[in-house]
């Protein structure tokens, strides 16, 4: 299920620092989105899968970015393109 603000799994909404953006440009400037709600998402990296529970996006130009997140008590970094499901 996709954002119709964000096309991604999450909403603005869903951040501590932008909950009233609607839109933002391609301009390339860093912007870190930091969760205030908890989301579940299977990622395959390399052969690996991993279950993990991202708290922060960070894109220079967006829509492009990754996440970083958290699993096994281990920092996890991943990409949208690796992000296989989000676990309700």
């Amino acid at each position: 299920m996709q954002s119709n603000d964000t096309e991604k799994f999450w909403s603005f909404k869903d951040t501590k620092t932008h909950k009233s953006v609607t839109y933002i440009s391609n301009v390339n400037v860093v912007r870190t989105f930091l969760f205030n709600r908890s989301f579940l998402v299977r990622i395959k990296l390399e052969k690996e899968t991993k279950y993990v529970i991202p708290y922060k996006y960070t894109s220079v130009k967006w829509p492009n970015g990754f996440y970083t997140g958290i699993s096994d008590n281990l920092l996890v970094m991943f990409t949208d393109d690796e992000i296989k499901d989000v676990v309700n």
